[in-house]
Formats: C-alpha cells, sequence, structure tokens
C-alpha cells in the first residue's frame, strides 16, 4: 500500500471531499457556495486533517511494534538456528577428536 493509498483509505472515511481524485474538483463543486458556507466547510476540512493525523499516528505506532516484534522473533530464529549449527559443529568436532 502506498501512502496515497493509506491517506485516501483513512481520509475516505473522515472527509470523502479531500481524498486525492477529488481535490482538483473542489473549486468547480463548490464555486456558488457563501463566504459562510465555505467558512464551515474550510473548518471541517480543519477538523478532518486533525482525525487523520491522530490516526496516522496510530497506525504509525501500530506498525512500529509489529516491525519491532518481527525483528524480535527473526533475531530469536537467528540465535536458535546458529545455537544447534554450532552444538553440531561443536559436536563434529568432538567426534573426529574421539576417533583420533
Amino acid at each position: 500500500m502506498t501512502l496515497q493509498e493509506l491517506y485516501n483509505a483513512l481520509m475516505y472515511e473522515i472527509e470523502p471531499d479531500l481524498v486525492t481524485d477529488m481535490l482538483p474538483d473542489l473549486a468547480d463543486m463548490y464555486a456558488n457556495e457563501s463566504d459562510e458556507e465555505r467558512e464551515e466547510r474550510a473548518e471541517r476540512y480543519a477538523r478532518a486533517f486533525e482525525i487523520f493525523s491522530d490516526e496516522f499516528e496510530t497506525i504509525l505506532e501500530l506498525w512500529k511494534k509489529e516491525l519491532l516484534n518481527f525483528k524480535s522473533q527473526a533475531l530469536a530464529t537467528f540465535k536458535a538456528h546458529a545455537a544447534k549449527e554450532d552444538a553440531s559443529h561443536l559436536s563434529d568436532i568432538e567426534h573426529f577428536i574421539d576417533e583420533q
């Protein structure tokens, strides 16, 4: 998923006007709105970006936790595999020495 796709997925649920496909058309869509309506829309958009920022931050924190967990598991798996290999090599050396 690209950042644009993530932005659009989140923003669609918050304020569909602000997805990237809609941005070029906003001026035409709201060409006849009054100053009061324009101000209300601007406030709505500002709230939408605040909500988006909060949700995006939450997603980043979740991804960070998942990444750190994956890293920890990968490292543990590598250590376990390396320990088995080391034990096998040590056993081979001991076996070789015993045969001498």
